[in-house]
């Protein structure tokens, strides 16, 4: 959805230069949603906690490997 997002800005800014294009405000929420920092930064473990640092209740859950990056939507 983003990568439409960032489309849609970058046709408003070919528009704007006829005079026409989005409403500032939908502009605005979309700048926003499209910048939101949660979507690219979130927390990378570098290595496994070790066994230990779980409580004796909690299970470890396999995590597949992620060597080839974030992906991308």
């Amino acid at each position: 959805m983003s990568q439409f997002l960032r489309n849609l800005m970058h046709m408003d800014e070919l528009a704007q230069k006829y005079g026409i294009g989005l409403n500032p405000t939908l502009k605005e929420a979309i700048r926003a949603d499209v910048s939101f920092p949660s979507k690219a930064a979130t927390p990378q473990l570098t290595k496994p906690l070790p066994d230990h640092a779980l409580p004796e209740n909690a299970t470890r859950l396999p995590v597949p490997d992620n060597q080839s990056g974030r992906r991308r939507v």
